[in-house]
């Protein structure tokens, strides 16, 4: 149907990743009201005319909530990469145990907390129900999108196509993963001086604009209902 479009798959996708359960159409809604509340403001508040409201009311709707469904995702990935170096280490110690892999992503499952623990409850069930290794790490990729999961995968699908210790192989990723948090770690930290100059450089003309409507509001409310033209 209309996941066929690459735009509403994108979207239907960053939903799935974001870890919402409200439904694609729902947030669709919300993006619309949000535009006409948006539209509605800068016509009333500011005299805006339509052909300058509507884009801008739109761009808070639309902007607003793609950002907030980013930010979203964001933070559901980091906290699975922090997850995916524990649960990997309790597979591998369930299957010291003897248990398949199948029982040892549903222990797992249950003793990890979201947002791993009910995706890999998910995979386990795909698991149970007949569906290929391949194609479950597959799904499990889509639905979270973080990129540690492809070294699990490839690890995987390798070791089931010819052979080896599944055992071994787990352990090694789970260290393999714990060292690469660490280095997120430590990158985000060394990082964090510029990162934080950039937001304080990006917010310094929002600021700049509500301090000057909040010491001089005639310095922009004398101009708000001149038309564009004449105010440049």
């Amino acid at each position: 149907g209309s996941y066929r479009y690459p735009l509403v798959r994108g979207f239907n996708t960053l939903v799935v990743q974001s870890g919402l359960t409200i439904g694609v159409e729902v947030i669709l809604l919300i993006m619309l009201l949000l535009s006409g509340l948006g539209t509605a403001l800068f016509m009333l508040r500011y005299n805006f005319g339509s052909f300058l409201a509507v884009p801008l009311g739109v761009v808070i709707g639309v902007g607003g909530m793609l950002l907030f469904l980013m930010w979203r995702r964001r933070k559901r990935q980091a906290l699975f990469a922090v997850q995916l170096p524990d649960a990997l280490e309790l597979i591998a110690r369930s299957l010291k145990a003897g248990h398949p892999l199948p029982v040892a992503l549903t222990l797992a499952a249950r003793e990890i907390a979201d947002p791993l623990g009910s995706e890999f409850g998910i995979f386990s069930d795909e698991l149970a129900y007949g569906l290929p290794m391949s194609k479950a790490l597959r799904n499990l990729q889509v639905r979270v999108g973080q990129e540690d999961l492809g070294v699990l995968a490839t690890g995987i699908i390798i070791q089931n196509e010819v052979g080896g210790n599944l055992i071994e192989l787990v352990s090694s990723l789970s260290n393999l993963l714990r060292e690469r948090v660490k280095m997120r770690r430590k990158v985000r930290v060394l990082t964090s001086e510029g990162r934080m100059s950039g937001a304080m450089l990006s917010a310094l003309p929002i600021f700049i604009f509500l301090a000057l409507n909040l010491v001089s509001p005639k310095f922009y409310g004398e101009v708000w209902d001149k038309p564009i033209v004449t105010v440049f």
